[in-house]
Order: C-alpha cells, then structure tokens, then sequence
C-alpha cells in the first residue's frame, strides 16, 4: 500500500478506441500497488461513490470494499485480486510516475453490453481485469439509450460523462465480450430495440388479457389451446 500521488498527465493525443490508455494508465496508478488515499472521486463510477458514501467504506481499514463492488460475491476472489496487485508492484512490473507502462502488464481489452450499460473490461497480467463503465450526463433520459447514444463524442463533455472505474476481479471475462467497440453497441441497439418492442406490446395487453380487439380478440386466443 502507498500513499497517492497523481502520475503526470500524459498527452490526450486523438484514439481511435474508445477507452483510451490515458484513462487505464491513470487508475492503474492508484492500483499498483493498492493506494492508501483511494481513487480521486471524478474517477469512480456512480454506482462506486454511493457505495463509498452510505456504507462508510475506509479504503485504508478495507482496501478489498473499497476496489472491488461485490467484494462478497462467489466469483470475486479479493485475496487474488489484492495480492496480485502488490506482487505486480513489487516485481516490477507497474506504473512509473511519469505514467509509462513497464513490462507487459496491459493485456487485451473487450467491450461488454449487460442489457443497461457498455463495460469495458482490461486484462491485467493475464491473472485479473480491471472494469470500466460508460457513463452519460444525460438527465432523466433513459439510461440504456442516453448510454448508447452518448458513445458517439467522447470530447467536449465534461467530467461525468466517458469511461470510469467500476471494479477490479478476478477472469473469466463475460461471456459474449469483444474487442469491437461498435459490434458491441450494434447488439446493444438491437437488443435495446427488442426490449423496447416487447415492453409496448406488453403495455397495450389489457389487465382483461385483451388486446384492444374487444370480446372477439380476447376469446380468440383459446382457439388452439389444447382441450384439458
């Protein structure tokens, strides 16, 4: 564990991909190894900040509440985790304070759609990985679409909107991950679509079991049902 010091900002040069290296480089600093001052809040996703804020989360009594979300769940591991991170630190393989990468410690990164929101998932070491979420400063907006749309202009917003960090846990990554950015908010949109779809047909089903066709369209879904 070690205290926090910001590493010096590398230059926001243009990236094609979406999560930009900048943006792993600098939580990657208050991760190896595990920082005593925890991550600067504009960092941490919504979900992370209230769960440091009403259960009272210490990162220097708690390190594994602090980093991970689930700490309890079956598939977290926070010994792995925790301990990968020191052993990274102290073999040498880590983040220089001017935030260059040392070794090969950045393995492939994949982007997830969970139904709500894009997730973008680092390997570390081949041992762990590190998850970002998208976020939007759309308001009252719905947070699938106002996600998904947003993903588009990834400049001239400001800090509550882009990739922030989410959790850190042990592998497998999810299943249906890709390396493809835009084949994985192209599923989005569909199932979004889907999704949309099937909630207003659902909506225009009448508590009666009708669907606005009166007497005859109700009685006329038992046509085929098979006698008891």
């Amino acid at each position: 564990m070690r205290s926090a010091t910001p590493p010096q900002q590398l230059d926001a040069a243009d990236q094609e991909i979406p999560l930009s290296l900048t943006t792993i480089v600098t939580i990657l600093y208050y991760l190896i190894p595990p920082s005593t001052e925890g991550i600067p809040s504009h960092l941490l996703s919504k979900q992370q900040k209230l769960r440091h804020e009403y259960l009272k989360v210490d990162v220097a009594e708690d390190p594994a509440s602090y980093f991970c979300l689930n700490p309890d769940h079956p598939s977290q591991n926070t010994n792995l985790v925790l301990s990968t991170l020191e052993r990274l630190s102290s073999g040498g393989r880590g983040i220089s304070r001017d935030g260059s990468i040392l070794d090969d410690l950045i393995g492939r990164v994949v982007y997830h759609f969970d139904g709500e929101q894009v997730f973008a998932h680092v390997i570390l070491a081949e041992a762990i990985q590190l998850c970002f979420v998208w976020e939007s400063s759309s308001s009252g907006a719905n947070p699938i679409q106002s996600s998904l749309s947003s993903m588009g202009n990834l400049r001239g917003h400001g800090e509550e909107v882009g990739w922030k960090y989410f959790d850190v846990k042990p592998l497998p990554l999810p299943e249906g991950a890709s390396p493809s950015l835009e084949v994985v908010l192209q599923a989005g949109k569909k199932q979004v679509k889907g999704s949309t779809k099937l909630k207003r047909d659902a909506s225009a089903v009448t508590m009666d079991g009708s669907t606005g066709g009166g007497e005859d369209s109700y009685w006329s879904q038992y046509d085929h049902v098979a006698p008891s």
